[in-house]
């Protein structure tokens, strides 16, 4: 067994004048797993992404800001049959701040975005294969293309009330069909006391179809089902707690339209069910408490109680990556002379089984399906930290994610123990 893996970012800002600046700024991974039989070595999973990110940022001297960006990218995976998929990416963005008048800022920008999608010719199987054919014909070599444009406004109705009611405008074009999208959105923030504010917002989201999740170079090449579509909800409070903590609880609810989602029916041909749209909705709450990493002692602790379904026909039933309780919390620690220590714990409840149904693998149609057991992990980290002139910094960091060797298990399998140890190096100036 291979497992192979790096990650790495890097950040350069100039300063042309007080008010221009340049950024530069890249970041990239690249993930392989195989195993070597009879001799042979073969590739389970091979995946890699990378970015480049250009920024132009101007300041006005009323307070507004103008950005102009263009981001490169290359993704690739390995799918099956010894091949890849690539996606060849390049978009250009600009955004606009404006404050009208005192209590009133206008807020603008547009984007557009080519990918290029390729994917290499099977070697080792027969191109008349109804099942390579068929996967082919959703992913398929073409060019897409998606543009749009949006507009809010912040209002500072009174001292204590901001409303900011936005629209975006999107086309869609991929596979010579091209979709238009209208998404309006309002949001509100209401300071009942100097440290607690309550926080409304609700909106429409579209999107192209997904594949079950994000892959770097693998996206469906067709419109023809339309995109999808989701109303979103939320409602918080947000307060200011004693020593420096800071907290925020929100309660959510999205209802989702028209959905791609092929783990939500028969995943024993996946070709075929992309074309399968579904209902969806995802409730729940969520809670959010930090203190500065800057503090001596900082961290943040996370939870969700969440119920996500999905709806084929007369059938409502969990979705196949719903879990009820999700749990994060972390801890880092300023030990002096430049070291740091730091701990996180993971922890989540198991998805619903998948089993065979009505000759389909899928989720059971049941509001309390039998799920997979719950998980939890120890993260531990250690870092040493120099000056190096005015400004820089250099770092020697250790890591180990799963500390505790715990196993988990995915879609009735068991996984791992999957720990990795690891030693970097980190800088800036």
């Amino acid at each position: 067994m291979k497992l192979d893996y790096r990650d790495y970012q890097a950040r350069v800002t100039f300063d042309l004048t007080p008010h221009d600046r340049l950024t530069a700024f890249g970041f990239g991974s690249y993930d392989l797993l195989g195993q070597t039989t009879g001799g042979v070595f073969g590739i389970l999973f091979g995946s890699e992404f990378y970015r480049l990110d250009l920024r132009y940022d101007h300041s006005f001297p009323d307070g507004g800001t103008l950005r102009y960006a263009v981001t490169l990218g290359y993704d690739q995976t390995r799918v099956a049959d010894e091949r890849n998929a690539q996606d060849r990416m390049v978009s250009s963005r600009v955004e606009f701040h404006h404050p009208v008048k005192k209590g009133v800022v206008f807020r603008a920008g547009a984007d557009t975005t080519l990918d290029g999608y390729t994917e290499d010719k099977s070697a080792y199987v027969d191109p008349d294969d109804p099942t390579i054919q068929a996967f082919d014909r959703l992913f398929p070599a073409r060019t897409d293309l998606a543009m749009g444009a949006w507009a809010d406004v912040v209002l500072d109705v009174t001292p204590r009330i901001q409303i900011t009611p936005g629209v975006r405008v999107d086309l869609f074009s991929s596979g010579g069909v091209a979709l238009p999208a209208i998404d309006p959105r309002i949001s509100a923030r209401f300071a009942i006391t100097k440290h607690v504010t309550i926080v409304h917002a609700d909106g429409v989201a579209h999107q192209p179809p997904s594949f079950i999740v994000p892959v770097p170079g693998l996206v469906p090449g067709s419109l023809n089902g339309g995109l999808q579509t989701s109303f979103q909800s939320s409602a918080g409070v947000e307060a200011e707690l004693p020593w420096d903590l800071k907290a925020t609880a929100t309660v959510f609810d999205n209802v989702f339209l028209n959905m791609s989602d092929v783990l939500g029916t028969n995943i024993s041909n996946l070709a075929a069910n992309l074309q399968q749209r579904a209902l969806g909705s995802a409730v729940g709450f969520e809670l959010f408490v930090r203190r500065n990493l800057t503090k001596k002692l900082g961290g943040f602790l996370t939870y969700t109680l969440s119920r996500s379904t999905r709806a084929f026909g007369s059938e409502e039933f969990p979705s196949a990556f719903d879990r009820t309780h999700v749990f994060n919390a972390a801890l880092g620690y300023d030990l002096g002379k430049g070291w740091r220590a730091g701990t996180r714990v993971v922890f989540y409840t198991g998805t619903p089984k998948i089993i065979e149904y009505r000759g389909a693998i899928a989720p059971p149609p049941s509001q309390s399906p039998e799920r997979e057991p719950s998980f939890y992990r120890l993260d531990l980290r250690l870092e040493k930290r120099w000056k190096v002139g005015k400004s820089g910094w250099l770092a020697f960091v250790a890591e180990v994610l799963n500390a505790t060797l715990n196993k988990e298990v995915v879609q009735t399998q068991t996984i791992g123990p999957v720990t990795i140890p690891s030693i970097g190096l980190e800088g800036g100036f």
